[in-house]
């Protein structure tokens, strides 16, 4: 009945569902583009898979000083002539949960990446060859190909998504100090 815990029930859940969808579905869409044949891909994959391995707490601190009220972001904005996007990011009670889903997505879709491009290299491209042939345009080929190969994947992610949001203490407690 205490109020306190009713409202951070309602926000790990909140946090959870958010993070999960983002980071996993973040994680999806950069693995189906970095699994084309381009000239930088695996720079861009190393790019994208960098935020996993830094620091949870530099991680926290670096997005502080970037979320503060007087921080980098509201700055760029106000440099911009854009005040009216300049927000209270970690203040604002409204914004600070989001603030951190936002931290939090970032950190750890790079890693969904890795995993999910993994089973998307383990799809056969004849199947896929097959469809072009047959005249599936690329909405039905990752639906009706690329997906369904992948669909134990993405269950595992979401699970292992679910288990890392719900028990998250580090970046919520850094950046907005509990």
């Amino acid at each position: 009945s205490d109020p306190s815990i009713k409202r951070a029930l309602l926000n790990t859940i909140i946090f959870t569902v958010v993070t999960t969808v983002g980071k996993v579905g973040l994680g999806l869409a950069l693995a189906v583009f970095l699994n084309r044949k381009l000239h930088l891909r695996n720079y861009l994959r190393g790019i994208s898979f960098f935020p996993a391995i830094i620091s949870t707490v530099a991680v926290g601190i670096v997005f502080t000083a970037i979320l503060h009220p007087y921080g980098l972001l509201n700055q760029f904005f106000r440099a911009l002539g854009l005040d009216f996007m300049a927000k209270n990011w970690l203040t604002d009670t409204k914004l600070a949960l989001l603030s951190v889903c936002g931290v939090e997505i970032w950190k750890w879709s790079g890693f969904n990446m890795v995993i999910i491009l993994a089973g998307l290299q383990a799809v056969p491209p004849e199947y896929q060859e097959a469809a072009t042939i047959d005249g599936a345009n690329a909405w039905q080929k990752f639906w009706h190909i690329i997906f369904p190969g992948i669909r134990t994947i993405i269950a595992l992610q979401l699970i292992l998504a679910i288990k890392g949001a719900a028990s998250v203490f580090e970046i919520p407690y850094i950046i907005t100090g509990g």
